[in-house]
């Protein structure tokens, strides 16, 4: 929510690769982004590896995470950006396999100019500033990453001083839709269906009420030591 209050102050538009559970465990950040002009797509219902995952496992995220995104924002999305994509020579390789598994799913594949390694600053992998993208007027595609806990606010302040710095050299900010024809024409406007609002049931009942029934026993728990 800080990061879309950020975005709106600036009337700035962001493109958010998601996974299927998150979706699913935040409706209400999705639909916001949605209504507010940004674009959602998909990242893999668990950020699972789909160059080396089985084949029938690889489809069953994407394909789930369509249903997710449909059920809960109205949209069809048919891009999709591959977990755990590097931009070096190496990852690159080794993420092909996952390339060609997507596009024979039917899906378009998206990717980046720029990684901004937010999360690794945020891990302290990587120490000092982090780096702005050289900008020459050319379109680019920057990375960030929601690494949850205090990694956000580290990724909230780079986002408010990569605004500042594009705004200062003339650029305007786009989701990748609106500026890449290609991805538009594979968005679309839909009316959920009952399997979409089903599969997003059943995402829910998997992955998110565990860990909020687990929350609340912790909680029960707790209580009967302090009473007893």
């Amino acid at each position: 929510p800080e990061l879309l209050d950020l975005l709106s102050a600036e009337n700035v538009a962001a493109t958010f690769f998601a996974t299927g559970t998150m979706v699913a465990r935040n409706p209400e950040i999705f639909q916001r982004e949605v209504r507010e002009g940004h674009a959602v797509a998909n990242h893999s219902l668990t950020h699972v590896d789909v160059s080396t995952t089985p084949n029938w496992r690889a489809r069953l995220e994407l394909t789930v995470t369509d249903h997710v995104i449909r059920a809960v924002t109205g949209k069809e999305v048919g891009y999709f950006r591959l977990p755990y994509e590097g931009d070096d020579e190496k990852s690159t390789q080794a993420a092909i396999e996952g390339m060609l598994r997507s596009q024979r799913y039917g899906y378009l594949v998206a990717s980046h100019d720029f990684d901004s390694d937010d999360w690794r600053y945020a891990s302290h992998e990587l120490t000092g500033e982090m780096p702005l993208p050289e900008l020459k007027g050319q379109n680019i595609t920057v990375l960030l990453h929601d690494g949850g806990g205090t990694a956000r606010e580290l990724t909230i302040d780079y986002v408010r001083k990569l605004i500042a710095y594009g705004k200062s050299q003339g650029y305007t900010f786009q989701t990748m839709p609106a500026v890449n024809p290609s991805l538009a024409d594979r968005v679309f406007d839909v009316k959920p269906t009952i399997w979409d609002k089903l599969t997003l049931n059943l995402v829910q009942l998997w992955f998110v009420w565990p860990s909020v029934l687990l929350r609340i026993l912790f909680v029960i728990a707790v209580t009967f030591v302090v009473v007893i």
